[in-house]
């Protein structure tokens, strides 16, 4: 049972129509529901046949955000100690991009397009580049587009009219991508139909946002493309067995479950190959015993739910 002290939120990038604007949100304010899913606590108990953990270590979990949370084992990693609780934050939002990498299977010197460079698709980016990839990324946003520079992709800026069909075909060098990981959140078709026309022949596309999914079947006939849809931070999501009793699967058979995906993020972390720092540098604190109803900068918040 952690006591929370840090905790982040999720967002994807957003594709060119984009279904989910902020304002079509606000309205969740208003239901009763639990908030969020990426946290940073201490231990404060440990269940009788929970082993692994103790009283007082650094722990992140997908548990909700408040002060404090009773997470199943199986959703809690320790942090290391290079790795902050601001950094750690992100872990579960690294999990679902590492999760989509694995579905695709990336090797050595392959070159991989990420569609929607937002939270995820930013990890994603590293993660790749981890893995000995090109990356070429694609997004409207200048300010993301820049931390994709930074973090060693190309970029394409859909605002600016460039053309990601063309610098698909350049940064290829002429024999189509390897792999495209959609990382955007719209209703339209368009990354879907996108990504077919950029890959190579068995090419790899893997759906990590959400997108329209009417598919041609010329977009994948000819070329014998393979077509994913990743679910979350890995195996073991949205199975009780897995997530609420506690059992793991066995290592020999399930190299990757949600776990051991929250632990390759934090050990990645602290050998700094991935980097949420640029994520960590505002805070701000709850005021009082409920959130208030806007949001000011002038007062700091760690996240700590009350």
């Amino acid at each position: 049972m952690p006591s929370l002290t840090k905790s982040g939120r999720c967002g994807t990038g957003f594709g060119p129509t984009a279904s989910f604007p902020p304002r079509s949100r606000l309205h969740k304010l208003d239901q009763p529901l639990p908030l969020g899913y990426c946290n940073v606590g201490i231990v404060m108990e440990v269940g009788e046949d929970v082993t692994g953990f103790a009283v007082g270590d650094r722990v992140v979990s997908n548990g909700r955000h408040a002060e404090v949370v009773n997470v199943p084992k199986n959703l809690c990693s320790k942090i290391p100690d290079p790795v902050s609780g601001e950094e750690a934050a992100f872990t579960v939002i690294g999990a679902i991009g590492l999760e989509g990498i694995r579905l695709a299977q990336p090797a050595l010197g392959e070159s991989f397009v990420v569609t929607g460079l937002g939270l995820i698709g930013l990890m994603t980016v590293q993660l790749l580049r981890a893995h000995g990839c090109r990356v070429l990324g694609i997004d409207y946003d200048a300010g993301r587009l820049a931390l994709a520079r930074q973090f060693g992709a190309d970029v394409v800026n859909l605002a600016a009219g460039e053309d990601p069909l063309a610098a698909a075909a350049a940064f290829s060098r002429g024999r189509g991508m390897d792999g495209v990981l959609i990382t955007a959140s719209t209703s339209s078709n368009e990354p879907v139909h996108q990504a077919a026309l950029m890959c190579r022949r068995r090419g790899r596309i893997v759906l990590i946002g959400v997108t329209g999914l009417e598919l041609s079947r010329a977009d994948f006939y000819e070329k014998e493309l393979s077509f994913q849809v990743s679910c979350s931070y890995g195996p073991g999501r949205h199975d009780p067995t897995y997530e609420e009793r506690g059992i793991d699967y066995p290592v020999g058979f399930v190299r990757w479950t949600e776990q051991r995906n929250f632990e390759a993020i934090l050990d990645m972390m602290a050998d700094r190959r991935v980097d949420a720092r640029p994520w960590c540098h505002t805070d701000f604190r709850l005021p009082g015993p409920r959130p208030p109803t806007s949001w000011s900068r002038a007062t700091r918040l760690h996240l700590v739910s009350s």
